[in-house]
């Protein structure tokens, strides 16, 4: 009988470490993919935006708010102060505070995160929360509508669009904004000039994603 008891104790052992994910330490170096699949959400490309315009910002998330020392300006600082338990979102800290209707995050006041952007988040937590990054880039794509907007829509918007215009940001709505305000918006990027690096609390847009904004600045900022 107790050895029957020991090797089922021993199964169960087993099964229960067949069953455990073991994650690697956080970085904050990424694991960049140029495979991309398209059911994959990556934390650079996408989540992380999202986090940096709605969270990281000055009173709340920030290096130096560190509200409820929460920080959600890197990959390392949302898994360790998040509470991100990765592969599984209901059971993340972070997924329970931007679904909670009793007190949704970020505050209304603040604007509050689409449904799809929650989705998104849900989804990479589930898909393991991985530090992982789409490095496809097109830089012959260099349109506006296919080309910049897309760039300005996903890291610009939550601060310069209608709804944030009374906190006295520089408004990026559409093409006629930004060709108006193109000095600005091209010395934000680059962090020329005396304006202050856009987007904020982060180290700007990559490489290809500037050079496409140049490209299209350098054609003469075409509406196409």
């Amino acid at each position: 009988m107790k050895k029957s008891i020991f090797l089922c104790t021993i199964l169960a052992l087993g099964i229960f470490a067949a069953c455990k994910h073991d994650y690697p330490a956080p970085s904050n170096e990424p694991t960049v993919s140029m495979t991309c699949p398209s059911d994959t959400v990556y934390f650079q490309n996408s989540i992380l935006p999202i986090l940096v315009s709605n969270c990281a910002m000055s009173g709340c998330h920030d290096e130096h708010s560190a509200r409820e020392g929460v920080i959600l300006t890197d990959y390392v600082n949302v898994i360790t102060t998040g509470g991100v338990n990765r592969g599984n979102a209901n059971r993340s800290e972070l997924y329970r505070a931007i679904t909670n209707s009793d007190e949704i995050m970020p505050p209304a006041n603040y604007g509050t995160l689409s449904s799809e952007e929650i989705n998104l988040i849900k989804t990479w937590i589930n898909q393991g929360a991985k530090n992982n990054m789409c490095g496809k880039c097109d830089t012959l794509n260099f349109t506006f509508a296919t080309g910049v907007w897309p760039i300005v829509d996903m890291y610009c918007q939550n601060c310069h669009s209608s709804a944030t215009s009374e906190n006295g940001y520089h408004q990026y709505n559409s093409w006629n904004d930004i060709v108006a305000d193109s000095e600005a918006f091209w010395g934000s990027i680059r962090n020329i000039n005396g304006y202050k690096l856009m987007p904020q609390n982060t180290t700007g847009l990559n490489d290809c994603q500037q050079t496409i904004i140049r490209k299209w600045l350098n054609a003469g900022a075409p509406n196409n």
